[in-house]
């Protein structure tokens, strides 16, 4: 989904627009949403590297084993 169109047009509803904040609240909403997830993601990713180096204390082995999750992550996000 291109995002660019959407910025555009709640730019344009905030020119035309002062009492209505349905398109608005829902830009904002889905914008703190997706900030949301990243951060979620990221924080996620970081503990469970912390947690597999700590439980394996071996560099060599905790890389395979976070090599699927990478490579997962990667594909998801295409």
């Amino acid at each position: 989904m291109e995002r660019e169109p959407l910025v555009k047009f709640v730019r344009e509803v905030r020119q035309v627009l002062r009492s209505d904040r349905t398109p608005l609240g829902l830009y904002e909403f889905i914008d703190i949403l997706l900030r949301g997830y990243i951060k979620a993601a990221l924080w996620a990713f970081l503990v469970i590297t912390v947690l597999i180096f700590a439980d394996f204390r071996n560099a060599y082995a905790a890389l395979l084993t976070l090599l699927p999750l990478v490579v997962g992550m990667i594909w998801m996000v295409g």
